[in-house]
């Protein structure tokens, strides 16, 4: 490509677009930054409440409580929390894909998903969605996971499902982020493997008023901990998705820049070569006229 002035035109385009990334890169490393200061301010409560059901798991026995129970797992429902947008990379098609291959060999009776392109997803695939909760992802409060879990916890109540499974991406660090799929409900002591209790208690509890009063009152507490936590690292992920995609992005255009620069640097030396080859044969052939002029003059 030796136009100059297209490729002006094409280096002030990329230089345009790379403006764009790079802001796109800082907005999302704020978003994701004040995420997750949001997220570690409520994380002493929710710890907390994860811990008391380990707590009553470990202390109750037998526990015969419908939120504890094994069921039957015959119908299964899964909370999908996706996004709304696009631009960060693989983010949304790999968690989808996830989510889809976990599904296999289950019935899915209810479907609930968050984001438009998870909907997009699922409809493609000709699977029925329940509920679809549009922005949700882009705002991780506490009150949307109310509203989410009481509905979840709604399904689980009437029956209309046994089992319920959470899939979202778990954010690790800015690097690494994994797909996660986890069951909700029913509760058992191996979804707390990783939660550690606040001491030792004796063996046998006394619930006020009531254990299915103490139940009735952790078990929501403790759904809405977990659809926020899965929320905010959702979000997270997806920012910190977009933050690499944007950088790369952002990369590759100061190389293209670069690149372009190059030829047009290249392009402006042969045509101020060619101007000088044009001046110098034209001062040459002038030179050879007026040499043939004088000859012919003195014969």
């Amino acid at each position: 490509m030796n136009n100059t002035t297209e490729l002006k035109t094409r280096i002030k385009i990329i230089k345009q677009t790379r403006q764009i990334t790079k802001a796109m890169h800082l907005i999302s490393s704020a978003k994701m930054k004040r995420a997750m200061a949001r997220y570690n301010s409520n994380l002493p409560y929710f710890q907390r409440v994860h811990s008391v059901l380990k707590e009553i798991l470990e202390h109750s026995g037998n526990l015969q409580h419908r939120y504890f129970l094994p069921g039957t797992a015959e119908r299964t429902a899964y909370l999908v929390i996706g996004s709304d947008r696009g631009l960060a990379g693989g983010y949304s098609q790999n968690l989808n894909n996830f989510a889809w291959e976990h599904m296999q060999g289950r019935n899915v009776v209810r479907l609930i998903a968050i984001g438009s392109l998870t909907a997009g997803f699922f409809l493609r695939k000709q699977q029925s969605i329940d509920k679809t909760f549009m922005h949700l992802s882009q705002d991780p409060s506490l009150h949307n996971s109310r509203l989410i879990a009481a509905y979840l916890l709604d399904l689980f109540n009437r029956g209309i499902a046994d089992e319920i499974y959470l899939v979202y991406t778990d954010f690790v660090s800015a690097a690494l982020q994994k797909n996660k799929a986890e069951k909700l409900l029913p509760l058992g002591l191996d979804m707390f493997g990783d939660v550690e209790a606040s001491g030792k208690l004796q063996s046998d509890l006394e619930y006020f008023p009531s254990k299915d009063n103490v139940l009735e009152k952790l078990v929501p507490e403790y759904l809405i901990g977990a659809v926020y936590g899965a929320l905010v690292h959702s979000f997270t992920s997806e920012q910190s998705a977009r933050m690499n995609a944007m950088d790369s992005a952002t990369r590759n255009a100061d190389e293209l820049v670069n690149s372009l620069t190059l030829q047009y640097n290249r392009a402006r030396q042969w045509g101020i070569t060619e101007e000088i080859i044009e001046i110098s044969a034209g001062a040459e052939a002038h030179a050879e006229g007026s040499r043939e002029h004088g000859s012919t003059a003195n014969r």
